[in-house]
């Protein structure tokens, strides 16, 4: 992760120390008076169960690239793609983001083309310590990444899918985000969108088509509906769930040209490139890193171009924002 440190990081460490700032209050003449002023604005005042200093904590690790937006065993992959590209291009709306759910339950992603409004309820905000203490010896989805990741599902749901109640961390069906849903929320946070292969995402699309996203690497975000068998530590079989990643903005999609050819950019597999052009292409070795799983660096479960056949849904080309 590389969050450029530029105005926009200043700007996110500005706000997360006036947040950090408002739950010290200055000390009174009565300490007791003092401590229980303190407690008080160490809660969030709409209910999620961590305290204002864990927020502070896990906002300053996202900014210093320790960490990064990861779902878990949950079925919010679409969340954790898109709050990926929001942390590293706009550090500052993320902290915006994530402040004003803990302390409103709510927040609108607008710009000039789209208005994304998220809200939480009660229910949304006890999912998670309710399954803890179900299940205390399971690894769950980070209290931040479930304040910012739940509700923005929920809140944007299809019509039908609201009927499917609150989230849930086992959450399948109505967890999932639909392309049309996913083009929104880039939409509202300002991003163009500069070319789409993913249609309404029923059938897979040819590697051909992936090869042309990768011609808007340089200066956008590309964004793909897989089958988890693609990457590393992904399913087996091409009949797993359907998974977004993100392709890795700091490493460039390569491919060697034949056995012992050139290595060229991914995007230029299908140029022209010596006498191997006319040969079978599928055993060419193909070097593609995609972020999933809180991870930048999930390469292909087999790094060939051929692996790539009847495992990618589609994708979009984002510009950055």
């Amino acid at each position: 992760m590389s969050i450029t440190a530029g105005p926009r990081l200043r700007a996110a460490e500005a706000l997360i120390a006036r947040f950090a700032a408002a739950g010290r209050p200055a000390a009174g003449r009565n300490p007791a008076e003092t401590a229980k002023r303190t407690a008080a604005l160490q809660a969030s005042p709409v209910g999620w169960p961590f305290s204002r200093d864990a927020l502070v904590q896990a906002l300053r690790r996202r900014m210093s690239g320790k960490d990064l937006p990861k779902q878990m065993g949950t079925s919010y992959c679409g969340p954790a793609a898109f709050l990926y590209c929001v942390l590293e291009d706009r550090p500052d709306l993320y902290c915006a983001y994530a402040i004003s759910m803990w302390l409103h339950g709510e927040y609108d992603f607008r710009s000039g083309a789209q208005i994304v409004e998220i809200d939480s309820n009660a229910n949304t905000r006890k999912a998670l310590p309710t399954a803890r203490a179900a299940q205390p010896n399971r690894s769950f989805i980070s209290d931040l990444d479930w304040m910012t990741m739940a509700p923005l599902s929920a809140s944007t749901r299809p019509g039908w899918a609201k009927i499917l109640g609150s989230p849930e961390p086992d959450d399948q069906v109505g967890s999932i985000s639909y392309p049309g849903v996913v083009k929104g929320w880039f939409s509202a946070v300002g991003a163009q969108l500069r070319a789409d292969t993913m249609g309404v995402g029923l059938m897979k699309t040819s590697p051909t088509a992936t090869i042309g996203l990768m011609r808007h690497w340089a200066n956008s975000w590309i964004v793909l509906q897989i089958d988890s068998s693609l990457i590393q530590a992904g399913a087996t079989n091409t009949f797993a769930n359907r998974h977004w990643v993100v392709v890795n903005p700091h490493r460039r999609p390569l491919i060697r040209a034949g056995r012992n050819g050139q290595v060229v950019p991914l995007a230029d597999a299908y140029r022209a490139v010596g006498p191997d052009t006319a040969s079978d292409m599928d055993d060419w070795d193909t070097s593609l890193y995609t972020v999933s799983w809180g991870s930048e660096n999930k390469g292909l479960k087999n790094p060939t171009l051929g692996h790539l056949k009847g495992r990618i849904y589609g994708g979009f080309a984002f510009s950055h924002f």
